[in-house]
């Protein structure tokens, strides 16, 4: 996932989801989203995250937040 994208794709690290949003939706049960973009993601709360089992992580050690509200 990486907010600031432009094109935005189809969810792989070089055309990555604009939303954590599009990310949940095609993401099944114990999968991992990874950021590329630190920031706000005003989307959806954070327990729909628990309900599929999903982990988020950054992409690397330069992202240095995520808050999901």
């Amino acid at each position: 996932v990486d907010k600031n994208c432009n094109p935005c794709g189809a969810g792989s690290i070089t055309s990555p989801y604009q939303t954590f949003k599009e990310a949940y939706d095609a993401a099944s049960s114990g999968r991992t989203i990874i950021y590329k973009t630190g920031g706000v993601y005003n989307e959806f709360p954070p327990s729909l995250l628990m309900n599929k089992n999903i982990t988020i992580k950054p992409m690397n050690a330069s992202v240095s937040s995520l808050i999901l509200n």
